[in-house]
């Protein structure tokens, strides 16, 4: 790629630009901010010279990145681009109207990118003349921590356009999954799977969010089930969870965002890193008390799920599951535990489940199934 257009320099957009922007030595880059732009030059600028002082780039290098860097809100500076990656607010008119503004200037081999984590990518690109090239490349931030991004594609696109996504995507460092609907932001959905099972074993046990926490953190050391709604928020949850398509997990999902709705019916705030403090607060007079079902039925619940979806999905099973047990922070692989809970432990923990509840959880995949993907 030679010219690489980011529409959008909040959170995320900047993520962007700052992951590839030093990878990238020797592409353009143009910005489409309506703000501040002689700021942000000056900063990027201005660590450019401090890289140069101290060797980590050569003067020439230096010189091709100070002068092939632009921030504009025109959109004609992006006519030469092979490649725009829009990273707005999760607003489809706003994303339909920049879609709409950037394919009157750019030629019809440029690639079109969104970087939505909720929104639907048919709607997005359907004004679309050239809906081959157009796709939803969905990252997570920060970009650092993670090694996959999701390809999301939509019937129409060309095979060509694709090999040239995943070629610029996989050259720097990251994977890419492959997800067709209703796998869309598959991996927000296999997250959004774990709270809401969390979420309902709390309301069935009566047990308080941080005794869940303690417990489940054997297999979620690093945040938690219950970490992932306060890194996340609210607000994101349940506005991403709108667009799920997937009917196996549907009803445990709408349980969710049921509970959710109701905390910030009764106040809790939308904003990520508030929601442990606040439930926390809420449930301050709630006992300690044993917990009554066998925590492993998590594991169980998120092994059937990760089954079910490798035998669906068209992306290669081993890359999917490596990317789910990623998403969720889990401590060992699910083969770990396949081995140490046993086969028969899980499936039946996961068979119990469906039996106790069968509208809320789907029923175990085969059992042989479970040896094909996580026998070590």
């Amino acid at each position: 790629m030679n010219k690489i257009g980011i529409v959008g320099y909040g959170k995320m957009g900047r993520e962007i630009f700052r992951f590839y922007y030093p990878q990238c030595r020797n592409t353009s880059f143009v910005i489409f901010c309506r703000h501040d732009q002689e700021r942000y030059k000056a900063e990027l600028d201005k660590e450019l010279q401090k890289m140069l002082r101290r060797k980590r780039i050569t003067e020439e290098i230096f010189e091709f990145q100070r002068e092939n860097l632009r921030f504009t809100d025109n959109w004609s500076d992006f006519s030469d681009c092979d490649m725009i990656i829009e990273s707005t607010a999760e607003n489809i008119e706003v994303k339909k109207s920049i879609f709409a503004s950037i394919e009157s200037v750019v030629n019809k081999e440029c690639l079109l990118l969104t970087n939505t984590s909720s929104l639907s990518i048919e709607k997005i690109f359907e004004d679309t003349a050239h809906r081959e090239r157009c796709f939803g490349l969905h990252f997570f931030y920060p970009l650092k921590l993670t090694s996959f991004a999701e390809l999301n594609l939509i019937p129409q696109n060309d095979t060509k356009d694709v090999e040239r996504v995943k070629q610029w995507v996989e050259s720097h460092g990251k994977r890419t999954l492959e997800f067709y609907q209703p796998f869309h932001m598959y991996l927000n959905q296999f997250i959004f799977t774990a709270i809401s099972a969390a979420i309902y074993f709390r309301n069935e046990s009566g047990c308080s969010v941080d005794s869940l926490e303690k417990a489940f953190g054997e297999f979620f050391p690093i945040g938690g089930i219950f970490g992932l709604i306060d890194s996340i928020g609210l607000g994101i949850l349940t506005q991403n969870a709108g667009s799920f398509r997937m009917k196996r997990t549907e009803n445990l999902h709408n349980y969710g965002i049921d509970m959710m709705k109701k905390w910030t019916d009764c106040g809790f705030s939308k904003e990520p890193n508030t929601f442990l403090a606040e439930i926390r607060d809420h449930e301050k007079n709630v006992p300690e008390k044993e917990i009554d079902f066998p925590i492993e039925c998590i594991i169980a619940l998120l092994m059937n799920e990760a089954i079910c979806a490798a035998e669906e999905c068209h992306t290669e099973s081993e890359l999917l599951i490596e990317a789910l047990q990623d998403s969720i922070g889990i401590a060992e692989p699910f083969s770990v535990y396949y081995e140490k809970i046993t086969a028969d432990s899980l499936w039946n923990m996961s068979a119990k489940l469906h039996e106790n509840n069968p509208e809320i959880f789907p029923l175990p995949n085969e059992k042989n199934k479970w040896g094909k993907y996580f026998n070590q």
